[in-house]
């Protein structure tokens, strides 16, 4: 998948239920990993409350609607999964942002093999997106899940911020 496509969750599985979305890179310098998190975000464009946030010191909502399931290694590096449940958020949640964060001085461009797959409830991969572009980033927007037209989407975003709070 290309930055700036979009595709229908529909359109990839008959299988539709929880998503899971695995966010990958490799570190060869060895100076850190980084921090994911997935933000809710309604109508306005901007997360309701505090509880619209998982990340590592709140790693699941409060409804469980997302979770975030850990690192795990890889071959070249390592992973960190989301689960995101698709059919338990309330209507004002518009879309799902999946982001990760780096810190003292640590940047996006630090890393090799960065990209994310979208994984159906089955664990078949749904779709990837390979980004060769970071380079001066400490914060990052992956991608997002959005709803249209009574459905859920996939975009592929690849965008980026110079602080966790840009994200």
């Amino acid at each position: 998948m290309l930055k700036g496509a979009n595709v229908g969750l529909a359109d990839l599985t008959e299988a539709m239920g929880p998503v899971t979305v695995a966010l990958r890179w490799s570190d060869p310098s060895g100076s850190g990993e980084a921090d994911v998190a997935a933000l809710l975000v309604g109508a306005s464009g901007k997360v309701r409350d505090d509880k619209d946030f998982a990340f590592y010191n709140q790693p699941s909502t409060p409804d469980g609607s997302v979770q975030l399931l850990g690192k795990s290694p890889t071959g070249a590096g390592s992973e960190d999964r989301i689960l995101v449940d698709l059919g338990a958020f309330p209507p004002e949640v518009e879309r799902v942002v999946v982001t990760a964060s780096r810190y003292a001085g640590a940047t996006f461009g630090d890393l090799d093999d960065v990209g994310l797959t979208l994984f159906d409830s089955g664990g078949a991969a749904l779709l990837g997106f390979d980004i060769g572009d970071a380079s001066s980033e400490t914060a990052f927007v992956f991608g997002e899940l959005y709803r249209r037209g009574g459905g859920w989407r996939f975009r592929a975003i690849g965008g980026s911020g110079s602080s966790p709070a840009a994200v």
